[in-house]
């Protein structure tokens, strides 16, 4: 044979070939179609949700993705449950009828236990401060604790739990006390623990800048603001009255000293030693006549006063910095 025409011949039937094999037909048609496996793991975790299929199964790369399916509840905290290919598969003939059962490799059940995590000190100290700095502190300074006692980190189911105090100090927020709590996911407790703790209560509040004087007025004092601790100093103040300059130190206050509720008073309008009008009224007659305060007084205070003609004392409601209302 013409050997131009015969090698024009090969390559005809290779490129008859090529086409063959790129459209499935010919030798390739004959090759059984690659199917991937589900392989059960011998090991898994699950949810409080229940054991779902993406749990325990790993399916081939190249196959379909796996449906959302749940085979069964759960496990409780501490506790595993065997789940068998057969389980697998009668879920699957129940739930997903039309569905094509898969070929199987590897273990032939799975022990499932739950999925669980360690509750660390910091996430209980930071939920703690969270629930009380809401019902206990609110606005009046910003809640820090500290355990007085080594807390051991327990496991835990692996759950967006809520924590709630479960018994509280009926004297509410000290310095030092003992609280209970417990965390819940939905209906399931995760665990309930007691804590003792030291709490301060962060705050600015006012302090004196140098001694102070009994007497000094407020709006006089130039305080300085200064971020102390409120539950180690009672009754603190965080704000000064609206009309500062109409109260006044009822004691001396040394440099750094923080301002307290006893150590205010509102400003007297009437002074010791000072001459005021004592009024008297009986029925719809009055009788003014000058007195002399023994005492200060604010309005509204019952002082003693002094004729000064009969030496006679008597008590009487301040009314204003010029009067005040004889009670006999």
């Amino acid at each position: 044979m013409n050997p131009t025409l015969l090698n024009a011949m090969l390559r005809s039937a290779a490129a008859l070939t090529s086409l063959g094999l790129a459209l499935g037909i010919g030798a390739a048609s004959d090759a059984p179609a690659v199917t991937d496996s589900w392989t059960l793991r011998p090991q898994a975790v699950a949810g409080s949700a229940g054991v779902f299929l993406a749990d325990i199964v790993d399916a081939g790369t190249n196959g379909p993705a796996l449906p959302a399916l749940r085979i069964t509840t759960a496990p409780v905290v501490g506790h595993s449950m065997v789940v068998s290919r057969g389980l697998v598969e009668g879920v699957m003939r129940q739930r997903l009828p039309a569905a094509v059962l898969p070929h199987w490799a590897g273990a032939a059940e799975a022990t499932v236990a739950r999925r669980t995590r360690v509750l660390e000190e910091s996430e209980v100290l930071e939920r703690l401060t969270a629930a009380m700095q809401k019902s206990y502190v609110g606005d009046k300074g910003e809640l820090e604790l500290v355990p007085t006692r080594p807390w051991v980190p327990p496991v835990i189911a692996d759950e967006p739990g809520t924590l709630r105090v479960v018994e509280f100090p009926v004297a509410g927020l000290s310095a030092s006390f003992i609280v209970r709590f417990e965390l819940k996911a939905g209906r399931e407790l995760l665990g309930s623990w007691q804590l003792p703790l030291q709490a301060r209560v962060w705050r600015d509040l006012y302090v004196a800048p140098s001694a102070l004087l009994r007497g000094t007025s407020l709006a006089e004092a130039g305080w300085l603001r200064e971020r102390r601790d409120a539950l180690a100093i009672r009754d603190a103040i965080a704000s000064l009255p609206p009309d500062a300059s109409g109260y006044e130190l009822g004691e001396p206050l040394s440099p750094g000293s923080v301002l307290t509720a006893r150590m205010i008073r509102q400003r007297p309008v009437v002074t010791r030693g000072h001459l005021i009008d004592a009024l008297v009224q009986d029925g719809g007659l009055s009788i003014s006549v000058r007195a002399m305060a023994l005492e200060d007084g604010v309005p509204g205070q019952v002082i003693r006063i002094r004729n000064p003609r009969s030496q006679k004392e008597f008590n009487g409601k301040v009314q204003n910095a010029d009067t005040v209302l004889v009670t006999l």
